[in-house]
């Protein structure tokens, strides 16, 4: 983490990543750690962005971002997500949020499936995950599947490039 940018939070400067660590999901804020991001950082992002952060630990490098592991399809809806990404305490905590959940296979969250972008009525995605585009269209999507291949190449996919701008603000409390 040493080369990762670093924000002061409780107890001094702490690494944080970018938007790939989380995720604006109505009133919630998924937050990762564990990869790239130090959990420290949660009570800043509370404290600052006034969300509910829920934090979700990935298992391994291979989960380096959480926009790898979970997707938010209709935020404070619908989420995607590959279990096996995910710590057990973390899956807990998204299975305790009443939202509606989409299992993802571990193939297809490692080809970037859910490193996705949508405004809760299109989803943009790569192809090659058959499975979650399915499951999006039985529930009335619009899907929209895209070759990535060049973006996999530098670890990155859909939601890589974009800069998600039009999310609401948490309902006033």
């Amino acid at each position: 983490m040493a080369d990762q940018p670093r924000l002061r939070g409780p107890g001094g400067a702490v690494p944080v990543q970018r938007a790939g660590r989380a995720l604006a999901c109505g009133d919630l804020l998924l937050a990762g750690y564990g990869q790239r991001t130090d959990r420290r950082m949660h009570a800043v992002l509370a404290r600052e962005l006034d969300y509910e952060v829920v934090p979700l630990q990935t298992v391994s490098h291979r989960w380096y971002d959480l926009d790898l592991a979970v997707g938010v399809v209709e935020p404070g809806r619908t989420l995607a997500y590959c279990p096996e990404a995910l710590d057990e305490p973390s899956r807990h905590r998204l299975r305790g949020l009443g939202l509606d959940l989409i299992e993802v296979c571990v193939e297809e969250a490692a080809r970037f499936a859910l490193n996705l972008v949508s405004d809760g009525t299109t989803v943009t995605m790569t192809n090659g995950a058959p499975r979650l585009a399915a499951a999006l269209r039985e529930r009335g999507l619009r899907v929209v599947e895209l070759d990535t291949t060049e973006l996999a190449k530098g670890g990155g996919g859909v939601r890589c490039t974009a800069l998600t701008l039009d999310n609401p603000l948490p309902a006033a409390a």
